[in-house]
C-alpha cells in the first residue's frame, strides 16, 4: 500500500511538471508569435534617411528611423515605443502601465502570458526626457523578453552589441552600455529622483559594474537602466545600464517644405553625442 501512495504521488507531480512545461511552452510559443506581429506592424521600407546635414545615418538608427509606432498603438494605446540591440533578439514594443504589475503578466496585446511585456517604469517620461529612465522585463530561459542581457557580463558581447535604442514618438535614442551588474531591488539604481544627485548614480555604476568598457557618462547626459531578473530569485535584479550618445529626431519642417512624402519620418537629425 504504502509503495502505491509513493507511485500515485510520482505520478502526480510528473502530472503537474508536465502541466507546467506545456503551459509554458505555449506562453514562450504565443509571445514568439506576438513578437514577429509586433515587428511586421512597425517595419516599414528601411530606405536611407539622411541626417540634416544630408549625411547617412549609421546603419542600426536607419533601419529604426522608419519604425511606424502607429500599427502598435492601433492595437494596445500603452504602447509608447520600440526597444531593440541591433543585432541580438532584443527588439520589443516598449509598454507603459499604470502601475508596474500589469505588464509583468501581460503581452504587449494585453493577453495574459507569463512572459509579460517590456515596459517602461510607471513614473518615467514616455519621451525619454528624464535623467534616469528604467525599463523592465522578464529573463526568460528561451532567451526571449530581456534573457540576453545575461550575456553584458562578456565583454567580447558587449563589443559586439555596444548599444540599446529605443524608439519613441519624436524620434530615435541610443544609449551606450557602459556598465552591467547585479543590485538588489531598493539599490541606488531603483531611485526615481535624482535632482542635484546625478552623480551619485553615475559613481554607484562604475563601482558595480562586471564589465570594464572604458566609458564614462559626462555631467548632463541622461540614463537608461534595463532591468531584469538574474534567476536567482526576487531580492536582485542584474541591470545593463546605459547613457545617452546620440538623438535622433525628427525634423520639424512640414512634409510640403521638405518635398517628402507622408510618413513616419521626413527627415532626421542628429543632436549631441558622445563621439
Amino acid at each position: 500500500m504504502k509503495r502505491r501512495v509513493i507511485k500515485l504521488l510520482l505520478l502526480a507531480v510528473l502530472a503537474v511538471s508536465l502541466v507546467a512545461l506545456g503551459q509554458q511552452a505555449w506562453n514562450n510559443s504565443r509571445a514568439k508569435q506576438d513578437q514577429a506581429e509586433a515587428a511586421a506592424l512597425v517595419r516599414m521600407d528601411p530606405g536611407f534617411p539622411t541626417t540634416a546635414s544630408g549625411d547617412p545615418l549609421p546603419k542600426e538608427a536607419a533601419a529604426l528611423a522608419y519604425i511606424d509606432l502607429d500599427g502598435l498603438q492601433a492595437v494596445n494605446p500603452d504602447v509608447v515605443g520600440w526597444v531593440e540591440i541591433p543585432g541580438t533578439e532584443l527588439a520589443y514594443p516598449l509598454l507603459q502601465g499604470e502601475d508596474n504589475q500589469y505588464y509583468l503578466t501581460h503581452s504587449w496585446k494585453q493577453e495574459e502570458n507569463s512572459g509579460g511585456s517590456i515596459f517602461l517604469e510607471s513614473t518615467s517620461s514616455p519621451d525619454l526626457s528624464d535623467f534616469h529612465t528604467i525599463v523592465y522585463g522578464h529573463r526568460m530561459f528561451n532567451n526571449s523578453m530581456f534573457g540576453t542581457l545575461k550575456y553584458y557580463k562578456d565583454y567580447s558581447y558587449w563589443e559586439a552589441h555596444p548599444s540599446v535604442y529605443l524608439v519613441v514618438a519624436d524620434g530615435v535614442y541610443r544609449y551606450d552600455i557602459f556598465a552591467a551588474y547585479q543590485a538588489g531591488i531598493e539599490d541606488t539604481v531603483y531611485e526615481l529622483r535624482w535632482d542635484g544627485r546625478e552623480e551619485k548614480l553615475v559613481q554607484y555604476a562604475l563601482e558595480q559594474t562586471v564589465l570594464d568598457t572604458g566609458l564614462e557618462p559626462q555631467p548632463g547626459q541622461r540614463h537608461l537602466a534595463l532591468s531584469t531578473c538574474t534567476g536567482r530569485g526576487h531580492a536582485k535584479r542584474w541591470v545593463v545600464h546605459g547613457v545617452l550618445g546620440e538623438e535622433y529626431r525628427e525634423r520639424s519642417a512640414s512634409h510640403e517644405e521638405t518635398n517628402q512624402p507622408a510618413g513616419p519620418v521626413s527627415g532626421v537629425e542628429p543632436i549631441g553625442g558622445l563621439r
